[in-house]
C-alpha cells in the first residue's frame, strides 16, 4: 500500500519531465528544419544567381568578339581606302608635274635655242661676207655652233626619252604599290580578325566548359539534394502528423 502511494506521488513527475524533453525536442527539430530549409534556400539562389550571371558574362564575350571583328573589319576598308587613295592620287600629282615639267621644257628650250641659232647665223654671214679674212673662224665657230645645236636636239630627244620612262616607271610604281596595299592590308587585316576570333574562341569555349563540367553539374547535384531533401522532410512531417 505504501509503495502504490508512493508511485501515485512521484508518476506525475516522472510524466511532466518526459513531456518537457519530449517538447525541447520537437522545437529543436523544428529549428533544425527551419535552418536547413533556409540554407537550402539560400544555395538554390546563389546557383539561379551564378547560373545567370555566367550567362550575361558569356553573352557580353560573344558581343565583344563580334565588336572585335566589327573593328578589323572597319580597319581593313579603311587601311584599303587609304592605300587606294594614296597610291591614286600620288600617281596623279607625280604624272602632272613630270608632265608639267616636260611642257614646260619642251615649248621654251629648243625655240629658244632656235631663235639664238637663227640670230646668230644671220649675224656671222654678214660678217662673213663683208670681211672676208673672218672665213675660218666663222666656220669653225658655225661649225661648233652646230655640233652645239645637235647635241643639244640628242640631249632633248634623250630627255623626252627619259621622261617617258619615268612615267612609265612612275605608273607600274603606282600600280605595284596599289597592288601591294591592298594584298599586305588584306593580309593584315585577314590575320588579325583570324587571331582575335580563335583567342576570343579559345576563351568563351574554355569558359563554356568550365562552367559546363564544373558548376553545373555540382549546381545540379545541390539542387537535386536540397529539392530530395525537402521532399523528404515534407513526408516525415506529414507521416508524424499521421502518427
Amino acid at each position: 500500500m505504501l509503495i502504490f502511494c508512493i508511485q501515485e506521488i512521484f508518476l506525475p513527475l516522472e510524466d511532466s519531465r518526459i513531456n518537457l524533453h519530449v517538447t525541447t525536442a520537437v522545437r529543436a527539430n523544428g529549428y533544425l528544419k527551419i535552418v536547413i530549409r533556409s540554407l537550402l534556400s539560400l544555395s538554390l539562389s546563389l546557383s539561379i544567381s551564378v547560373d545567370i550571371y555566367l550567362s550575361i558574362y558569356l553573352s557580353a564575350c560573344l558581343f565583344i568578339l563580334y565588336i572585335t571583328l566589327l573593328t578589323t573589319s572597319l580597319c581593313c576598308y579603311l587601311s584599303i581606302y587609304l592605300s587606294i587613295y594614296l597610291s591614286v592620287y600620288l600617281s596623279i600629282y607625280l604624272s602632272i608635274y613630270l608632265s608639267i615639267c616636260l611642257s614646260i621644257y619642251l615649248s621654251i628650250y629648243p625655240p629658244v635655242c632656235l631663235q639664238v641659232f637663227s640670230v646668230c647665223s644671220v649675224h656671222y654671214s654678214l660678217i662673213f661676207t663683208k670681211h672676208m679674212y673672218f672665213k675660218l673662224f666663222v666656220f669653225i665657230y658655225l661649225s661648233a655652233f652646230y655640233i652645239a645645236f645637235v647635241t643639244i636636239s640628242f640631249a632633248n630627244i634623250y630627255l623626252s626619252i627619259y621622261l617617258s620612262i619615268c612615267l612609265v616607271c612612275l605608273y607600274v610604281i603606282s600600280v605595284y604599290s596599289v597592288y601591294l596595299s591592298l594584298s599586305l592590308s588584306l593580309s593584315l587585316s585577314l590575320s588579325l580578325s583570324h587571331f582575335y576570333q580563335r583567342l576570343w574562341l579559345m576563351y568563351v569555349k574554355l569558359v563554356v566548359s568550365i562552367y559546363l563540367s564544373i558548376y553545373l553539374p555540382l549546381f545540379a547535384f545541390i539542387r537535386s539534394w536540397c529539392l530530395h531533401y525537402i521532399s523528404l522532410s515534407n513526408f516525415t512531417n506529414d507521416l508524424s502528423r499521421c502518427m
